[in-house]
């Protein structure tokens, strides 16, 4: 689980956030020039130079997906070094995905409460299915306050809202249809042909809303075709997000998926 990969929704913003944390543990204890510091910084988030990433990034505000691998931040500063990746993690003795985590708001518990093996490959199946044919995500609205007392009692209710497709899948309205309800039920049939255990859903919600404490309210469970597993709560320790299942390749499968369908629509030269 080290070296797993975590795809996080950040900002430019708060990858600032990250660089002055990581140009300040640099200063304090290691004394690592700022420039090699945000380089690793940009190879950690599939970039290969800081460059690329401040263009990405131009508005502070705007939000996207990248995937932070850690091997990846003390490999690259190993080779701008010089130095050992053993010694560099005893000379620079910090928790570089808890920085990052942190700074995006955001808790990974796929290693403090992991699923078992059998959910989690029916979760990957799921991932690719909706990677594949364009879902951007279902979700469940929970109405479990505080303590998990709720209007009907504890445990709260889990009510499923309308599925989202991506916008390189989605298509113009039937007549009589709105564009979001005709997606929306895109996305709903999508789930009923090719992923028939999709009555496990109400289930992995509940399972996944218990996961965080009683005492912190539960908003939303989404299968996201980027995020994979997530659950939208009250803060914790400053963030507002826990992440339970990724799928390997999560996001370059999905990244993929949308090129091929962005392609098709293109017009072809004659």
């Amino acid at each position: 689980m080290q070296n797993e990969a975590l795809v996080i929704h950040v900002t430019g913003c708060q990858i600032g956030t990250i660089k002055s944390d990581l140009l300040y543990y640099g200063k304090q204890s290691s004394k690592i020039g700022s420039s090699h510091l945000t380089e690793a910084l940009a190879c950690s988030l599939g970039f290969s130079k800081h460059a690329s990433l401040k263009a990405t990034f131009v508005d502070k505000t705007s939000a996207h997906f990248t995937e932070f691998r850690e091997e990846a931040f003390w490999i690259r500063l190993s080779e701008l070094l010089g130095v050992s990746v053993s010694q560099l993690r005893q000379r620079f003795a910090i928790s570089l995905p808890q920085i990052v985590s942190q700074a995006a708001g955001v808790r990974d518990l796929r290693k403090t409460s992991p699923l078992p093996p059998r959910v989690s490959d029916q979760l990957d199946r799921l991932f690719a299915v909706m990677a594949e044919h364009g879902v951007a995500r279902y979700f469940f609205k929970v109405g479990r306050t505080p303590m998990g007392v709720s209007t009907v009692g504890l445990g709260g209710s889990f009510r499923m809202e309308d599925g989202r497709m991506r916008p390189a899948f989605q298509e113009e309205a039937r007549r009589g249809w709105s564009k979001a309800s005709w997606n929306a039920v895109t996305a709903d049939d999508i789930l009923q042909d090719h992923f028939p255990e999709a009555h496990n859903f109400n289930s992995w919600a509940s399972e996944a809303s218990w996961v965080i404490p009683l005492d912190v309210e539960v908003r939303t469970v989404v299968f996201s075709a980027e995020q994979g597993l997530i659950v939208e709560h009250g803060e914790i320790d400053g963030c507002e997000m826990s992440i339970l299942h990724q799928r390997k390749g999560q996001l370059a499968h999905l990244r993929n998926a949308d090129a091929r369908k962005l392609k098709e629509k293109s017009p072809q030269p004659v």
